[in-house]
């Protein structure tokens, strides 16, 4: 059996034709071109690869794609949702809808809160989040909000909230008294 890539179409006709030395050199172009294609094809799987690559790759896959919020510095499952949500990021850039993604996607979870949820000025907002960050990734946080927010809008605080877990008992009665009076 012939495989795909060695194929050529002189392997498929009568001797009498593939003979002839204008189709076998047809043929030959054939196969050249052909296996130049396939070997250009196996690269575009790198695009539907970003799961299995190595962190340089990922380097510069965000460098092609334009990934708008890209720090090296990040974890490499970061790197990789990163640049698989690139394309939409920068269709969505400077909505809310698009700061709330990079929230999940960078610090996990949290949210934003606009200026009429919480009394603010006009065109102010804040974020929620129970993620831990310390001073180093605040301020690469803050960088990377700066870059998907509307440029009209300013973050005034990231604000860290914990949840704890525990059983709270609260109890309560009434107590009603009646007097009685004899004479």
């Amino acid at each position: 059996m012939i495989k795909y890539k060695d194929a050529e179409p002189a392997s498929v006709l009568p001797y009498i034709l593939s003979s002839d030395t204008d189709i076998a050199s047809i043929s030959y172009a054939y196969k050249k071109a052909m296996k130049k294609m396939i070997d250009t094809s196996v690269q575009t799987v790198l695009y539907a690869d970003i799961d299995c690559m190595d962190e340089e790759l990922l380097d510069l896959m965000a460098l092609e794609c334009r990934t708008q919020y890209y720090v090296e510095s990040l974890p490499i499952d970061t790197k990789m949702k990163l640049i698989k949500n690139s394309l939409i990021w920068h269709q969505r850039a400077g909505t809310t809808g698009a700061v709330n993604e990079l929230i999940d996607t960078v610090l996990g979870e949290g949210e934003v809160v606009e200026w009429f949820n919480f009394g603010g000025a006009p065109g102010t907002f804040k974020i929620l989040t129970s993620a831990k960050l310390n001073d180093s990734s605040l301020k690469q946080f803050q960088n990377i909000i700066s870059k998907v927010k509307n440029m009209s809008s300013s973050l005034i605080s990231v604000e860290q909230s914990c949840k704890i877990d525990i059983n709270l008992y609260v109890g309560a009665s009434i107590v009603q008294s009646m007097k009685t009076v004899i004479k």
